[in-house]
């Protein structure tokens, strides 16, 4: 939650002066720290610049570092390092600043001709300023066989140390995917108990657990500015802009101090256990909002209101624990463990941003450690007070029964009474009813009469709604057959006609495209018997019918496979994962790829997949991908684009390039037909796009295509998702 409590000392290490030592990186294949090959510069002034450094009288005024990771605190000069590197890797190198979180980074590079070029960025610059996008400053450094000399000029209100990695690219990711996964554990656990006290109160309906995922999520938004920055990286970027990291770290900050206020007033019930606590912290709402009030109008001016309310509020924090935990408050013994905790983080923390504690994994993390820790007793405080709950209304229910118990028997004496004064008075009425029961007689002979009549009339009336509910019965499984009736004429007729269209159509392919062959081999035949002809001129003609046999062979091979996936087999179908699919169609077509400088992107999820058959899902795409290489534009950079998501029941497939395009004004419902070709600069039989229809179709999907002419070609895809 804290990024400086204690910012009352300022230390800056020293060292003797010595020459500088050469970095010299070879085929190590990992990364290296440089911390202890630095020399270290204060500018009190922030005047000085690389040309006063660079000059060879001034080389005095670096001193060596010592340590690995030299952490100067907290400083308002300008700080700055230089460290000489040879390169004999062969190839190009990358210099990783790993901090999050500072103002403003200058990296000095010597150009060819030896002058000096600098790259300026930082956190209150925009993200555009970094050469390479990354939640830490990274630069690259081109290969060189000499020895180089390069400077870091670093300004910031926060801490400045100098976590400097060089590596190359293999070794630099490799860095960054460990690192990445501990973060990620850390965000995973603070998540997970915020998904788990949420689901807690949806339950409960407690606000309790509503204030505590309000101050897990603050604190790891802050976490993540002062020492991760994955959030700039994805999710604000620019967006905080033109308020700097630190403003908005202090605007969380109280209200992280506010929202754990009000936690520990309802969750200690303070209002009854500690009255005047509960009035004093009132007085600490109000002085939260005032805290973030200042800083975000911008009155702060960096005095260290923040950080004076940090410390109090935390001791105030423990204060309540403490005294809660001897007034015998039961709940308030993991509260007080889990801040104990987390306050312990605090300090190591802060003792690392004063360059009083060394820079290591332990001082870095110390607060992510404290916080995961105290999450987790604020956990078992919640489930504790569950328990007490618990406890407390099993309590309250022997109470309830015994009060019970006592109101029955109180019950079974006030009935005794009453049941002895009411025998008396029944006793009365008893003479009474014997004088009544004979006029009752009579009566009862009367309403005799009056029942038979009104049984025979309800039996009549029973008698009319059965008939009645037969024939609604009747009338209901009649319209409902009817209706079923009309609904599967309608599909049939729908399949039918689709039936009868693409008979028609593959009898007008079949007839257009057998005829042309036949008539050519029967017309060369003639001419064979013709007395004229040479035995030149008679085997050029044999040539020829040799060949428009093969012709005719391949058009009848087009047409059997067609009509293969014309049958359906629907019974095989299979899950089929689209991404290994088109990995495999990306390896097949490698070659072609690399020798046209083809630029693939690919974006599908590795758990899509589709209904259908793998032969045809392959297919599909090395029609499409072979297509888009084919016809690519050569005046551009070749990009191939390939999507696929869940849309519903189907899954969406796009391949995308900017390739020829297709005129589909003058082209329109030529484009899926056989042997239909629009750029003839290149061998085809126009065949692919026919065949990528037909499959699409067999396994249930469609397909449609958005082309503009020397821009580009979109083809959508819809297969139907396997569940």
């Amino acid at each position: 939650m804290i990024r400086w409590a204690l910012l009352l000392l300022f230390i800056t290490p020293s060292a003797s002066l010595q020459a500088q030592e050469i970095i010299q990186y070879s085929q190590t294949k990992e990364t290296i720290l440089i911390g202890e090959h630095l020399a270290l510069f204060t500018d009190d002034s922030r005047q000085i610049t690389i040309r006063d450094l660079t000059d060879p009288t001034k080389s005095f005024l670096f001193k060596s570092s010592e340590e690995r990771i030299p952490n100067l605190g907290s400083s308002s000069a300008a700080e700055w390092c230089k460290f000489t590197l040879l390169n004999t890797s062969g190839q190009n190198l990358y210099l990783e600043f790993r901090k999050a979180l500072l103002d403003t980074l200058e990296f000095y590079y010597p150009d060819k001709q030896g002058h000096y070029q600098t790259i300026q960025t930082g956190s209150d610059l925009p993200r555009n300023t970094r050469p390479i996008e990354d939640n830490f400053f990274i630069f690259k450094i081109p290969h060189s066989d000499v020895p180089q000399t390069f400077y870091i000029r670093a300004v910031s209100i926060g801490n400045i140390s100098f976590p400097i990695f060089l590596g190359d690219a293999q070794s630099m990711f490799s860095k960054h995917r460990d690192e990445e996964f501990i973060y990620g554990l850390y965000i995973g656990l603070i998540l997970t108990l915020a998904l788990y006290n949420l689901f807690i109160f949806f339950v409960a309906r407690d606000r309790n657990y509503l204030f505590y995922i309000n101050y897990l999520l603050i604190n790891l938004i802050l976490y993540d500015m002062s020492a991760i920055g994955f959030g700039g990286e994805y999710i604000w970027r620019d967006s905080l802009l033109p308020f700097s990291y630190y403003t908005i770290m202090d605007i969380l900050v109280a209200l992280a101090v506010l929202i754990n206020l009000i936690f520990l007033s309802y969750f200690l019930d303070l209002q009854k256990t500690l009255p005047r606590v509960f009035v004093i912290n009132r007085w600490m709402y109000l002085t939260s909002v005032a805290i973030a009030i200042v800083n975000l109008i911008g009155l702060s001016n960096h005095l260290p209101f923040t950080q004076i309310f940090i410390i109090i509020s935390s001791l105030y924090i423990l204060s309540i624990l403490i005294i809660s935990y001897f007034q015998k408050v039961r709940r308030a013994r993991f509260l007080l463990i889990g801040w104990s905790v987390y306050v312990g983080g605090i300090i190591v923390y802060e003792l690392y941003l004063l360059g009083i504690l060394p820079y290591n994994s332990i001082t870095l993390n110390a607060i992510p450690i404290g916080i995961s820790l105290e999450a987790l007793f604020f956990s078992f405080a919640l489930a504790d007070r569950i328990r007490e709950f618990r406890l407390e209304k099993q309590q309250a229910e022997v109470e309830k029964f015994q009060i019970i118990e006592q109101q029955k028997q109180e019950l079974e004496r006030l009935v005794y009474e009453r049941t002895l004064e009411i025998s008396a008075q029944n006793e009365e009425m008893q003479s009474q009813n014997e004088e009544l029961s004979t006029l009752q007689d009579q009566l009862s002979l009367q309403n005799e009469s009056l029942e038979n009549q009104n049984n025979e009339l309800i039996a009549a009336w029973k008698t009319i709604d059965e008939q009645n509910e037969a024939l609604r019965k009747y009338t209901d499984d009649l319209e409902a057959e009817v209706k079923k009736k009309a609904s599967d004429l309608v599909v049939f007729n729908q399949e039918l006609i689709k039936h009868n269209n693409q008979l028609q159509q593959f009898s007008f392919i079949t007839a257009h495209n057998l005829r042309s062959p036949v008539a050519r081999i029967m017309g060369l035949i003639n001419l064979l018997h013709l007395p004229s002809v040479t035995d030149e001129e008679r085997g050029h003609i044999l040539y020829q019918i040799q060949k428009t046999g093969f012709d005719l062979d391949q058009v009848i091979k087009d047409l059997s496979i067609i009509l293969d996936i014309k049958k359906g087999i629907s019974e095989n179908y299979e899950a089929v994962y689209v991404l290994p699919k088109v990995e495999k169609v990306k390896s097949l077509l490698q070659n072609e790829i690399d020798r046209n400088l083809i630029q693939l992107s690919i974006h599908i999820h590795p758990d899509e997949k589709v209904r259908g058959l793998a032969a045809y899902v392959e297919s599909i795409f090395y029609n499409l991908m072979s297509n888009a290489i084919k016809y690519r534009n050569s005046d551009l950079l070749s990009v191939i684009k390939i999507h696929a998501m869940r849309d519903g029941e189907f899954v969406r497939i796009t391949v995308s390039d900017n390739g020829l395009g297709i005129d589909l004004k003058n082209q329109e419902g030529k484009v899926f037909g056989m042997y239909q070709r629009f750029h003839f600069h290149t061998e085809g039989r126009g065949l692919g796009l026919h065949l990528v229809k037909t499959q699409v179709e067999s396994m249930g999907g469609k397909i449609s295509l958005e082309s503009v002419l020397r821009k580009g070609t979109t083809f959508t895809i819809l297969l139907p998702a396997y569940h």
